[in-house]
């Protein structure tokens, strides 16, 4: 016994050894080599920890709740009593672990039914502490708390539920001061509204035990700034709604005792920052974009009405299609994603089309045992073929597109099921993709609520590739194996013509999307762009026949920019308001979105509201009829919605008293008064 003692001491002095030495690198700006000194080394630190329960904790608790503790301070035994009764109301396991505070079981065993204790090997710092209790926890989710802080009632249970509304793999909580008069740290209170944000209050946090472990949580030199670093990581796995913020758990904490600890604290983070930029150059300008999307009209929408999978889903099979020519080096990223899937049964079809890079002896390797995966090794033959392919391995009818130089969020296939299941009548839907620099990436029309497949036709290539889903059934019509680029585009336009086939876009954020100089969209622009302007003026003709000189001037004007002379921008609402009347004869488009879409695209050109003259029968017409159809189908907000936007083009006071008195639905009537929906 006295042997282990001594042999855990000695393996105590030589972790903390390294881990000052580590410090020491940090703060010397040698980021690399700190960084390098430290892989791996939590779970060390958790094999020479000590670790035993005291009383009884739940068998299947909900979340595990973690207090770091490194010295005894008047402020950690009501922190514990804070914690203790919401701990048995919501039926969580708590974990202390004893930094350096010999009081801490003491003070435990006073207020709480039951604890796990872990003793750290040498006093660690906080990130590395809250490591330590995550490597013990068996709860799904990971809280943390600060232990010279006080949760006020409700804490553990608002952060448990905004987890399970949103589906985020971490939520932080707001944090206001304990003491009066105490400085407040900017970051802390974020305002009275749940929204997106990176967790940079980590002593008020929820994390998704899974998402935190196989990111190897926080990075141990850091004290401030490691819910950054950790987010970045985590950010192209899990998208730009992973991470809230939720006001109603309430952390009350001070930020600093007097003005020579805020100095002190400041120049800490100061080296931090510079220590989670050498390791993810792209994590600040990540955090600001998602701490923009609750305040900019159309992201705080889509953040607003994104919702956690519903826990009935039901899991359908779906066959993954891959192809890759030299994709070893993104092949770790996609395979940590499906392998990551909330959703197991899938087939993985991976066409490896030539490659000299040991792509197909890599994929082969990282699946060995895994019945998943269909490899198949082709010769070279181009991406439409391989595609091909791919389409004749499917062992099911729900098919997914999945390129290697992209990742796919955990929940994309039961996602895409469960769409599927509740919506028969779709034969393919897409999502949108994301990264550093757009996070709700697409297309125009970029409206929330403009996501009819036809319509968005209209536009060029209907939905984003890389997250597309579709019914192998209902798509007959073969890649075309000829083309070196918008394969994809011109596959979509042939089976709209072909089978008609119906899809919609879902405004959610399910697949990272990589820019690189190798993509077939950057080595083949040109033919890209001209099939985008194939399928644009074929949509426009199901409409208008043969297009006339006209039509293609006013097309590419709406759809691809060209300029338009003083006349023919006199003449373009004309235009747009027949083909909205044309098409209410012929009932080819969704009426609503189809008048929504080109409306959006018709005020940046004419630069002005329409004239009465301009403003005919048929732009009213299709004015009402927006709304009308979905206050039909119960729809109010998207009515409010799409009215607002097509009223920003119209400003013409006649059309407005028009609407307003000749509208047979009231609620319209009274919505089309309120300030148009922005972006």
């Amino acid at each position: 016994m006295h042997q282990a003692i001594r042999a855990a001491q000695a393996t105590g002095e030589t972790l903390e050894a390294t881990f000052l030495y580590a410090t020491r690198q940090m703060e010397a700006g040698a980021h690399g080599e700190a960084d390098a000194l430290l892989s791996g080394f939590a779970d060390k630190v958790a094999s020479a920890a000590s670790s035993w329960r005291f009383g009884e904790s739940p068998a299947r608790p909900a979340a595990s709740i973690i207090v770091v503790s490194y010295k005894t301070v008047p402020g950690v035994e009501p922190a514990i009593a804070a914690i203790a009764g919401q701990a048995r109301d919501e039926n969580c396991e708590v974990i202390l672990v004893d930094n350096g505070n010999p009081d801490l079981e003491a003070i435990g065993r006073r207020y709480l039914d039951g604890a796990r204790m872990v003793k750290s090997p040498f006093q660690t710092g906080c990130s590395l502490g809250r490591d330590l209790g995550a490597s013990f926890a068996t709860a799904p989710y990971l809280i943390f708390v600060d232990d010279d802080g006080l949760i006020e009632p409700g804490f553990v249970a608002a952060l448990l539920r905004a987890a399970a509304e949103t589906g985020a793999i971490a939520v932080r909580g707001r944090v206001v001061p304990l003491t009066a008069g105490s400085p407040m740290a900017q970051h802390y209170d974020l305002g009275d509204r749940r929204a997106p944000a990176f967790i940079n209050a980590e002593g008020a946090s929820l994390w998704q035990r899974d998402a935190f472990r196989n990111a190897a949580g926080f990075h141990p030199l850091l004290a401030g700034h490691e819910g950054h670093d950790l987010c970045a990581r985590l950010f192209r796995f899990h998208g730009p709604f992973a991470f809230f913020y939720e006001p109603s758990a309430v952390l009350r904490h001070d930020y600093a005792d007097d003005a020579k600890g805020q100095a002190a604290k400041q120049a800490r983070y100061d080296r931090n920052v510079a220590f989670v930029q050498s390791r993810s150059p792209d994590a600040w300008q990540i955090h600001f974009r998602i701490g923009a999307l609750g305040r900019e009209g159309r992201s705080a929408y889509l953040a607003a009405h994104h919702h956690a999978v519903p826990a009935d889903a039901v899991a359908t099979p779906v066959s993954i299609l891959t192809t890759a020519r030299n994709g070893a080096e993104w092949l770790a990223d996609f395979t940590a994603s499906w392998k990551a899937q909330t959703q197991a049964d899938f087939q993985l079809v991976f066409v490896d089309d030539g490659s000299t890079d040991g792509t197909a002896d890599r994929v082969e390797a990282l699946w060995r045992g895994d019945d998943r995966l269909t490899l198949v090794r082709t010769a070279g033959g181009g991406r439409g073929a391989a595609l091909n392919v791919a389409l004749a391995h499917a062992s099911h009818d729900i098919c997914l597109i999945a390129d290697v130089d992209d990742v796919s969020t955990p929940d994309r296939i039961i996602r895409t099921t469960e769409i599927f299941r509740k919506h028969p009548e779709l034969d393919y839907l897409s999502f949108l993709a994301f990264n550093e620099t757009d996070l709700l990436r697409i297309g125009s029309p970029r409206s929330p609520f403009l996501g009819d497949m036809n319509v968005r036709a209209l536009f060029g290539m209907p939905a984003s590739f890389p997250s597309f889903a579709f019914r192998k059934v209902r798509f007959s019509r073969p890649f075309d194996e000829t083309l070196s680029g918008g394969i994809d585009c011109r596959w979509v336009k042939d089976n709209l013509a072909a089978e008609g086939v119906a899809g919609r876009l879902v405004h959610e954020p399910v697949v990272y999307y990589r820019r690189h100089d190798g993509q077939i969209t950057t080595l083949h622009k040109e033919r890209q762009q001209a099939l985008r302007k194939e399928i644009i003026d074929w949509s426009f003709s199901r409409i208008l026949g043969a297009l006339s000189e006209t039509d293609h001037q006013m097309i590419d004007a709406l759809m691809l920019g060209a300029p338009l002379t003083k006349a023919q921008q006199a003449e373009i609402a004309g235009w747009v308001a027949g083909f909205l009347g044309r098409n209410d004869e012929l009932g080819v488009f969704d009426r609503g979105e189809l008048g929504a879409a080109l409306l959006e695209r018709l005020e940046p050109l004419t630069g002005r509201a329409p004239t009465r003259a301009e403003a005919s029968d048929a732009q009213v017409r299709a004015l009402r009829r927006i709304a009308e159809q979905h206050i039909s189908e119960g729809e109010f907000k998207r009515a409010r919605r799409a009215l607002r936007e097509a009223l920003e083009v119209f400003e013409a006071k006649a059309i407005w008293r028009r609407l307003l008195s000749a509208h047979r639905y009231a609620i319209v009537r009274y919505f089309v008064k309120a300030n148009p929906f922005r972006e």
